[in-house]
């Protein structure tokens, strides 16, 4: 929980080359939407303080870009800060509004959109998998039902090296984890995988890559 995280909260220095950076501080001007605020609150919170709206305001507001993290001259990763925060809330009770709906969406539709829809209607038999395959395409949620013709020719490329799609792909939980909650059906997912005797993942969406990347033993690129 945040608690874990003290020590890289006390290396911020509050020396405020964050501010300057963050897109979020530009647009909304507040200190509290800055790293150096958020690493504030974040100290308060780690130090026994209870979640607020003030807190649950800062820390969703944050884009998680890492942004102050690549650039902090003390070494602190507020994003991994911010994230470990939004866990805490998660776990007082205190979610966004959207939250529920992003679960609820993946719970009964297996993806973050709500769409009810056939996940895999795009893609051709001859590339599902059948069995074993050396390379599992990832494609996600948003490639699947609102970018598919970027997702059918990156499909059509990797399949030159024997890549398969898995039969029952659902989303991998990146947006729930994102926000400080679990992932309701990466398991079922890292199952498939294993199954298929993969030994690489290439997918094209960034949180599925993080989020698959970590919890995954074979390379994800």
């Amino acid at each position: 929980m945040i608690g874990d995280h003290i020590e890289d909260i006390i290396k911020c220095t509050r020396c405020g080359r964050c501010r300057a950076l963050c897109p979020i501080n530009e647009e909304l001007g507040w200190e509290s939407t800055n790293a150096r605020g958020r690493m504030l609150l974040a100290r308060a919170l780690a130090e026994g303080e209870k979640p607020s709206e003030g807190m649950e305001r800062s820390f969703y507001t944050c884009l998680t870009c890492a942004i102050c993290s690549s650039t902090c001259p003390s070494g602190a990763k507020p994003d991994e800060v911010v994230e470990a925060a939004r866990r805490e809330m998660i776990a007082e009770g205190r979610s966004p509004p959207y939250y529920e709906n992003i679960l609820g969406n993946i719970t009964k539709c297996g993806n973050s959109l709500g769409d009810t829809g056939p996940r895999m209607a795009w893609v051709p038999e001859e590339f599902r998998l059948r069995g074993k395959a050396d390379i599992v395409y990832w494609a996600g949620c948003l490639a699947s039902y609102r970018q598919q013709a970027a997702a059918m020719a990156g499909l059509k490329i990797l399949s030159r090296f024997g890549a398969r799609v898995l039969e029952d792909e659902r989303c991998c939980g990146s947006p729930l984890l994102r926000l400080g909650g679990t992932s309701v059906a990466l398991e079922h997912n890292v199952r498939q995988i294993k199954k298929s005797g993969a030994r690489t993942l290439v997918t094209g969406c960034a949180g599925c890559y993080k989020t698959l990347g970590e919890c995954l033993d074979i390379e994800v690129l």
